[in-house]
C-alpha cells in the first residue's frame, strides 16, 4: 500500500471513529437549555444511557459509572480531534487537479471509490447498532445519529480537497462554465422547452382552477407578505395563463425575444407559485428557474425571427455555454439534497429498515390500492439495495454531470430510476423533471463546423452574476431544507413510514354513493391532496376546528369528480388502516371530522 494511500486510510478511520464517539451528543446539546442539561448532554453518550437513566439503573453507582463513562468520552473526543488535525496538517489528499477532463475524472474516481468504502463501513456499522438494539428507546435516534456521521466525513473529505485545490478548482470551473461552444444547442433547447410550456400553461388551467378559487390562504417561508397581498382568482389565473401562452409562442419563434422572454418569466412565476398559495407545495419550481436563466440567455442568435433581421454570424461563444451549464447544476442541487436529507432525516434506516417496504405499499393506498404486477414488497432485500443505490445515485450525482464521460451514467441512471420508481410507486417525476434531461444532450455535436472563430465573451456580464445568483440561492434553500416559491428544495422522500396510516374518508353511504369507488372509476389522483389531508389530521390532534377545511377538501373532491355533485350527505371519517394491500380492508374508524349537507 502506497504511502499516500495508507495516510488517506488512517485519516479516515481516525474521522470514522470520532464521529461515532461524538456525534450522539449532538441532540443533547440542541434539545437542552440549562447550564446541567447543557453539560449533561455534552457528554451523553446515547447509547449507553442518559445521567438519569443511570440513576435508575444504578442507584447506588449511576452518579460514579455516568462520571466514568463521560471523561472518557471526553479523552476520546480531544485525543481522536488532535490525531485528526494532525493529519489534516500533514495528509495530502490528491497532489491537485488541472482542467484536463481525464485527470479530474481520475480524481473523481478515487474519490468515489473512497466513499462506497466509507459507506459500506457505516452501513456494516448501523447493522451492529440494530441487531444490538443499542439505544433502548432511543434506538432509531442512535441509528439516525450514527448514520449522520457518512455525511460528516464526506463533508471533511470534500473540504479538504477544495482547501488544499483551490487554485485548479477554479481553473476547472471556469472552464468547465465558460467553455466556448455552438449557438445551436441552446435554440434548439429555446424552441423545445418554450413549446414545452404552452403545455404546462393549459395543463394548469385544465387542474388548479378550483384550488385558485380556495379562500383560506397558507403562508410560504420567506414570502409570506406576497402571498397575502398577491390577488389570486380563477378569472386572474386563466388571463394569466393565456398571457403565458401568448410570451411562450412569441419566444419560441424568437420574435421580439428579449421582451416575451421577460412577460413569461413573470407569468411563468405566477402560474406555478399561486396554487401553492393555500397550504399544498407542488415542486415545480424548475420551469420557473429555467424560464429565468433562459431570459437571461442569447437563445435567438440563430433560428429566429430575430437573428433572420440582424443577419448575425454563427459563432463559438461561452455565452452559449454557460445559461445551460448553470441549468445542469441545478439538476445535480436537486439530486444531491435528496440524497442528502435521506439519511439525514432517517439515517440508512430510510433504504434497510421495514419503512422501504412500508414507503411502497403506502403509494399504492394512495392510487386505491393498485398494485403492479410485480409485487416488489415481497422483495424486500432487492428495496434495501435499491435505496441504497438510490441514495448514492443522489449522492454523486453533481460528479456525473460536471465529468464529460459520466453524464451518460447521470442521463441513463436517472431515467430508469424514474421509470422504475413510475412502475412500481407511480412516482416517475416525467412532466417536471425527466422531460427536462434534454437539457443534458449537446446537439451541437450535429452542427460541427469550420473556420468558426471563437470569441471571448465578458464574463462579469450582469446576467452571468444574475444566474449564478439564482443557483447560488436555490443551494441554500436546499442546504437548509427551505420549500417555497421560487426559491427551494425539491422532494425527498426521506420520512420513515410506519405500517399504519391514518387517512381521511368521506362516507356518503347515507346518500347511496361509494365516494372512493367513485372517484377512483372517475381517475381522481387523490394523492395529490395527502397534504391537506395530513394538514387537517394535524390540526384536529392539536384540538383545533378543522370543519372549514374539512369542507374546502369536500369541494375539491366534488369539483374533480363530478358524479359526486349530488351526494347530498357526506360524513367525513378520520380512519386508520395497514399499508399492506392484504389488509385494505381492516379500516378502523377513529373519529368523525364533520357531517356536511347540501
Amino acid at each position: 500500500m502506497e504511502l499516500k494511500t495508507r495516510q488517506l486510510l488512517k485519516f479516515h478511520v481516525l474521522l470514522f471513529l470520532l464521529v461515532v464517539t461524538g456525534s450522539f451528543s449532538i441532540a443533547g446539546i440542541l434539545t437542552t437549555y440549562n447550564a446541567w442539561d447543557f453539560l449533561a448532554g455534552l457528554m451523553d453518550l446515547s447509547v449507553l444511557g442518559s445521567f438519569q437513566e443511570f440513576i435508575e439503573w444504578f442507584p447506588n453507582w449511576g452518579g460514579i459509572l455516568f462520571f466514568l463513562v463521560t471523561i472518557s468520552k471526553v479523552v476520546l473526543l480531544f485525543q481522536g480531534l488532535k490525531l485528526v488535525f494532525a493529519e489534516w496538517r500533514r495528509w495530502q489528499l490528491i497532489e491537485g487537479i488541472t482542467a484536463d477532463q481525464t485527470r479530474l475524472k481520475r480524481d473523481a474516481t478515487q474519490g468515489i471509490f473512497w466513499s462506497l468504502g466509507l459507506l459500506i463501513g457505516y452501513i456494516l456499522g448501523w447493522e451492529l447498532i440494530a441487531v444490538l438494539e443499542l439505544g433502548g428507546e432511543r434506538a432509531l435516534e442512535t441509528r439516525i445519529l450514527f448514520s449522520r456521521g457518512f455525511l460528516v466525513q464526506l463533508g471533511i473529505q470534500l473540504l479538504l480537497y477544495i482547501r488544499l485545490n483551490r487554485d485548479h478548482l477554479k481553473a476547472a470551473w471556469s472552464n468547465f462554465i465558460f467553455e466556448p461552444s455552438l449557438p445551436y444547442n441552446l435554440a434548439i433547447l429555446r424552441i423545445l422547452f418554450f413549446g414545452y410550456l404552452l403545455f404546462v400553461y393549459s395543463a394548469k388551467l385544465s387542474t388548479v382552477l378550483p384550488i385558485v378559487g380556495l379562500q383560506n390562504r397558507e403562508s410560504l417561508p420567506f414570502i409570506g407578505w406576497l402571498v397575502h397581498i398577491m390577488p389570486v382568482s380563477p378569472s386572474l389565473y386563466t388571463i394569466m395563463a393565456y398571457i403565458g401562452m401568448a410570451a411562450a409562442v412569441g419566444t419560441l419563434l424568437g420574435w421580439k425575444t428579449r421582451f416575451f422572454a421577460v412577460v413569461n418569466a413573470i407569468t411563468i412565476f405566477y402560474v406555478m407559485a399561486t396554487p401553492n398559495f393555500f397550504g399544498k407545495l407542488w415542486h415545480e419550481q424548475l420551469v420557473i428557474w429555467l424560464s429565468w436563466i433562459m431570459a437571461l440567455s442569447p437563445m435567438a442568435d440563430v433560428w429566429s425571427i430575430d437573428a433572420r433581421l440582424k443577419k448575425q454570424q454563427v459563432k463559438r461563444s461561452a455565452s452559449y455555454s454557460w445559461p445551460v451549464k448553470v441549468i445542469w447544476l441545478h439538476f445535480g442541487l436537486i439530486y444531491f439534497w435528496a440524497g442528502f436529507y435521506k439519511i439525514w432525516d432517517a439515517g440508512f434506516d430510510w433504504a434497510l429498515s421495514k419503512s422501504m417496504v412500508s414507503q411502497v405499499q403506502l403509494e399504492w393506498v394512495q392510487h386505491y390500492d393498485k398494485v403492479p404486477d410485480i409485487r416488489i414488497d415481497q422483495h424486500p432485500l432487492l428495496l434495501h439495495f435499491g435505496g441504497i443505490l438510490v441514495i448514492c445515485f443522489e449522492l454523486f450525482f453533481p460528479l456525473f454531470i460536471i465529468v464529460r464521460n459520466w453524464r451518460w451514467i447521470g442521463i441513463t441512471g436517472g431515467l430508469i430510476m424514474h421509470n422504475l420508481l413510475g412502475y412500481f410507486i407511480y412516482i416517475s417525476f416525467f412532466h417536471f423533471l425527466q422531460v427536462f434531461y434534454v437539457f443534458l444532450i449537446d446537439f451541437n455535436r450535429l452542427f460541427v463546423k469550420k473556420e468558426i472563430n471563437e470569441v471571448e465573451e465578458n464574463r462579469k456580464d450582469w446576467k452571468v452574476k444574475l444566474a449564478i445568483l439564482i443557483l447560488v440561492l436555490n443551494l441554500f434553500a436546499g442546504m437548509f431544507n427551505v420549500n417555497s416559491y421560487p426559491f427551494s428544495a425539491y422532494p425527498k422522500y426521506s420520512a420513515i413510514i410506519p405500517e399504519k396510516i391514518t387517512f381521511i374518508r368521506f362516507n356518503g353511504e347515507s346518500s347511496g354513493f361509494n365516494c372512493f369507488e367513485i372517484a377512483k372509476r372517475n381517475q381522481f389522483r387523490w394523492e395529490d391532496y395527502g397534504w391537506l389531508e395530513y394538514e387537517i389530521i394535524q390540526l384536529h390532534e392539536s384540538g383545533k376546528k378543522v370543519t372549514s377545511k374539512v369542507a374546502d377538501y369536500w369541494q375539491i373532491w366534488k369539483s374533480k369528480v363530478p358524479d359526486l355533485q349530488h351526494c347530498a350527505k357526506v360524513v367525513v371519517e378520520l380512519c386508520e388502516r395497514p399499508v399492506s394491500p392484504e389488509s385494505k380492508d381492516q379500516v378502523v374508524v377513529i373519529d368523525t371530522l364533520a357531517i356536511l349537507t347540501d
